[in-house]
């Protein structure tokens, strides 16, 4: 039978028990801190405070940051004396936080430990119940020491990890690993029928009982079927510390970083394959007062983890290459720091696109997350064979959206399905370009161009490219010394 701690955000930290009654049929007590073996006894075990989250994530509300243990019809609890022990069961009190269990004792003694649940939990299986936060046998509780007649307290030995996500899409089961411990060890929560966020943008918790101590972890979220697609990925940068007793809150990078907007899963292929798209594109801020921001994301180089603004004759980003930001090439080395506002042109030729004025390293950027992805954390550049299946290998209506982040822009949508004229999925604006020969700002609310990781010789990548005013949206190489946009998917 499955137990509950109610959750309101963390974990109940002691609970104090005592022996409030001897059977007076058990055999006879030597002195009153004494018991003997075959003594009937009933203890008392109640709730100690409550304690707040160690959390990474803001909460709200006097109760949001508490949890109440509460004891239900058959818990048992384990006391042992030296090597023997015997299970007491729950007598009276369920559904509160102070209940009596009955029991025997395994041996004589003069002082005995106790554990919650008799059995040690495997925290590496763990289930998902949308009536419990967390079945609470999951959580291990011990005393040592104790005395007849003296008051001791049942101390949590485990931790909980809560991950906050929009999880707008069906999820089949959580894996998160121990990166620190050696070898790794993985705790998975199974999700048996599947798990969907009904409450619009309110984040969803998933908790996950994980052994107290310093720790770096992984978090995957995968989603449903016999080869779940992977929906998105949270790794610590540093060690986390997991309190016995108590919650640590960590949201998952499905929100994106600068904006309320959400992600967009499209799910594609034969068999499914789920991408996320972030809402917005890489290296977007918000306009604030007389803050352009960069509301069309920036426009970057191939390769590169800084991006650059754009300005033309109607359009104006916080800030954008000029005068001595525009500098002659060629990319001889990686690009440091100090050169994050440089774009490095061609001065030779406007049909010399290439010549090494962007890095000719073809690692700088790849399907999997790497040190000059210009993406935030937990999301990369995509390939080209998402781009792909974005665009669903089919012409796109000529739209512009006028709500929400991308009001007033010009673009098209993009469903990864069949049908002529998406309405919804993934917004991609005609953000234009940053001109290789002079790094000039073109074509904004024109022309869109979003790269991949997929390169398709030394010198070109493969692309996503449309104008407003013609179809079809089309799949194309580029040369890599243009700045151009980047849509960035989940890892």
């Amino acid at each position: 039978m499955k137990k509950t701690i109610l959750f309101a955000a963390a974990l109940v930290l002691l609970a104090a028990c005592n022996v409030s009654d001897i059977d007076k049929q058990s055999p006879a007590v030597v002195d009153g801190n004494s018991f003997v073996k075959g003594q009937k006894v009933t203890l008392t075990v109640g709730t100690g405070n409550q304690t707040k989250v160690s959390s990474e994530l803001v909460t709200s509300g006097e109760d949001k940051d508490k949890v109440n243990f509460k004891w239900e019809t058959g818990d048992k609890i384990l006391v042992k004396v030296g090597e023997a022990s015997a299970e007491f069961t729950l007598k009276s009190g369920a559904g509160s936080a102070t209940a009596t269990f009955e029991g025997t004792m395994p041996e004589d003694g003069t002082t005995f430990d106790v554990q919650f649940p008799v059995t040690d939990p495997d925290l590496t299986t763990q289930t998902y119940s949308a009536t419990e936060a967390i079945p609470h046998d999951m959580m291990k509780f011990t005393a040592s020491g104790c005395t007849v007649g003296d008051a001791f307290a049942l101390t949590a030995v485990n931790a909980a990890l809560r991950l906050n996500l929009y999880a707008d899409v069906t999820i089949g089961k959580i894996v998160v690993t121990d990166k620190s411990a050696s070898p790794e060890v993985s705790y998975t929560l199974t999700c048996t029928d599947g798990v969907k966020n009904n409450t619009g943008n309110e984040t969803m918790p998933f908790f996950i009982i994980l052994p107290a101590g310093s720790r770096n972890i992984e978090a995957k979220v995968y989603g449903t079927g016999e080869t779940p697609a992977l929906i998105c990925t949270r790794t610590t940068t540093s060690a986390r510390t997991f309190v016995n007793g108590q919650v640590l809150n960590m949201p998952l990078k499905y929100d994106y970083p600068g904006t309320d907007a959400q992600p967009t899963s499209i799910t594609t292929g034969d068999p499914a394959t789920t991408t996320v798209w972030a809402p917005v594109n890489c290296g977007y801020e918000p306009a604030n007062g007389e803050y352009k921001g960069y509301t069309y994301g920036k426009l970057y180089q191939w390769g590169r983890k800084d991006g650059q603004g754009y300005k033309d004759t109607d359009y104006e980003d916080a800030s954008y290459p000029s005068g001595d930001n525009i500098v002659d090439g060629p990319i001889s080395t990686i690009p440091t720091a100090s050169d994050a506002e440089k774009f490095y042109k061609n001065a030779i030729s406007p049909w010399n696109w290439y010549n090494g004025k962007s890095p000719a390293n073809l690692t700088l950027w790849s399907s999997s997350k790497t040190a000059y992805d210009p993406c935030p954390d937990g999301w990369r550049v995509p390939t080209d064979g998402e781009i792909w299946a974005l665009m669903g290998n089919h012409t796109v209506a000529t739209l512009q959206d006028g709500s929400g982040v991308h009001c007033g822009m010009k673009g098209r949508y993009f469903d990864g399905s069949s049908t002529a004229t998406p309405t919804s999925g993934v917004f991609l604006p005609a953000a234009g370009v940053l001109y290789n020969y002079d790094g000039k700002g073109l074509k904004r609310n024109s022309d869109a161009y979003y790269w991949t990781s997929t390169h398709e010789s030394v010198y070109f990548t493969y692309t996503l490219q449309f104008r407003i005013d013609s179809t079809p949206a089309i799949n194309e190489f580029a040369f890599r010394s243009g700045g151009l946009s980047v849509r960035c998917v989940q890892e």
